[in-house]
């Protein structure tokens, strides 16, 4: 049987809706905290995958200043 919502994240609507929503998820910043927490405190380079809206990547780059992604 094939997932009917496999294929949403193709759809400029669905990837905005959950942009504007973003910020409620639950634990959503205890888990940016804990990726910030487990960072080096020198990080020179960070390589970011492009799995997401570059909102991860934004964060590490202001926590490191002198990195660059």
């Amino acid at each position: 049987m094939t997932n009917p919502h496999i294929n949403e994240w193709r759809s400029a609507e669905h990837a905005a809706g959950y942009l504007a929503r973003a910020d409620k998820v639950l634990y959503r910043a205890a888990g940016e905290a804990v990726l910030l927490d487990e960072l080096p405190a020198r990080v020179t380079r960070v390589l970011d995958l492009g799995c997401g809206d570059g909102r991860l990547l934004d964060l590490v780059l202001q926590a490191r200043p002198g990195a660059a992604g």
